[in-house]
């Protein structure tokens, strides 16, 4: 089996849009979106685009949860007809008190127990602090082809990482 993935950055929009968006669901689960693109002038050829999302998810598996805000920004200007230079940033903070699964038996059968059980410790925890930095300078060629220039930074700092998992066979 095999897989790829092509991730975009939300690019900005040549004219104003603004969308929002609240979702909830089981266990726990609320998300909530904000997405605003504008142009900064009357033609449209620099514009930006600002996202600002907060995600707090709880979990079927006792005490397991994780809240996610989320702030993004984009400036894109054209500088010719054919060239087109962004820069941006996106930060996240995560915040997560995981659980790494259950053990089982030496002969691989699983534990009895209901669905939900979590045998990590309770003050295990995750934060977790994540900044990118990106630019990229992309020029269109008459003939359809594309010369594109990136550069990206990403940064993401630590500061808690307190966990702990079954490693063992039951005895």
């Amino acid at each position: 089996p095999g897989g790829s993935a092509n991730l975009v950055r939300k690019r900005p929009l040549q004219e104003f849009a603004f969308g929002a968006q609240a979702s909830a669901g089981s266990w726990d689960y609320y998300r909530a979106v904000a997405d605003l693109s504008t142009p900064f002038d009357s033609q449209g050829k620099v514009r930006g685009r600002f996202i600002a999302a907060y995600e707090d998810r709880g979990s079927f598996v006792d005490r397991v949860n994780s809240t996610r805000p989320t702030l993004y920004g984009i400036v894109e200007a054209d500088l010719t007809p054919h060239t087109t230079l962004a820069a941006g940033v996106a930060y996240q903070r995560a915040r997560t008190t995981p659980a790494f699964g259950l053990p089982a038996y030496a002969d691989g059968s699983l534990l009895d127990v209901r669905r939900g059980t979590n045998l990590s410790a309770a003050w295990n925890q995750i934060e977790e602090d994540t900044t990118e930095i990106f630019a990229d300078l992309e020029h269109r060629l008459a003939g359809g082809g594309v010369v594109k220039a990136s550069v990206f930074h990403r940064d993401t700092d630590t500061p808690t990482r307190l966990t702990t998992w079954p490693n063992r066979a039951v005895n």
